[in-house]
């Protein structure tokens, strides 16, 4: 339903209520079920996850929802950041709050899945390639705050997105960059962040 509202919030599209209810339902009596008795895990598979130390039920929640959720996301965002660049006309400025929104997603889905980033080949090359694609996307987001600055000044709002926007950038590049990933920069910077903000 978050999915169908950004979309049609961005692109202007209207989804009748209708619509909303059958999905409900294909994703509650369909997919749902279907998608939680797929993954229960045998006596074996338990065993093993429980003795590599990393909970059996984290490891769906991510991977069966929390992921794929911030690839929905990512895809709608590059869409409309290809719409406005064929159009060269920039939203109203809920573009860069979006981009928080959904990189903080995706930081949490990297902090969740950092027990086993490291063993899990899979993961490290998803987790890099999160944090390329965040990149344009923290562009956008400077971009989008710079004209609505120019265009009417400073305000707390746009001080605290600029200020995001500077604390993402940081953390990419220290992902992308720094062999030691420690996930202490992230709370160490942010709580700088927030002190100084």
């Amino acid at each position: 339903a978050i999915a169908f509202g950004t979309v049609s919030y961005l692109f202007g599209l209207d989804f009748e209520v209708e619509t909303f209810l059958r999905l409900w339902i294909v994703i509650t009596g369909l997919v749902a079920p279907t998608l939680f008795l797929n993954h229960i895990p045998n006596l074996d598979e338990i065993a093993k996850e429980q003795g590599a130390g990393y909970p059996v039920g984290l490891r769906h929640l991510t991977n069966y929802i929390l992921v794929p959720l911030v690839c929905v996301y990512f895809a709608i965002l590059y869409v409309y950041s290809a719409q406005i660049l064929l159009t060269m006309t920039w939203p109203e400025g809920i573009i860069s709050v979006m981009i928080l929104g959904f990189s903080g997603l995706g930081l949490l889905v990297y902090m969740i899945l950092y027990p086993i980033i490291k063993t899990t080949p899979s993961f490290s090359k998803a987790a890099k390639v999160f944090f390329i694609i965040l990149l344009p996307q923290i562009a956008m987001l400077f971009y989008a705050v710079a004209i609505r600055i120019n265009e009417y000044a400073w305000t707390p709002q746009r001080y605290m997105i600029v200020a995001g926007g500077i604390w993402l950038l940081l953390v990419s590049l220290y992902v992308l960059i720094s062999k030691i990933k420690n996930l202490k920069f992230f709370f160490t910077t942010l709580f700088v962040f927030v002190v100084l903000s």
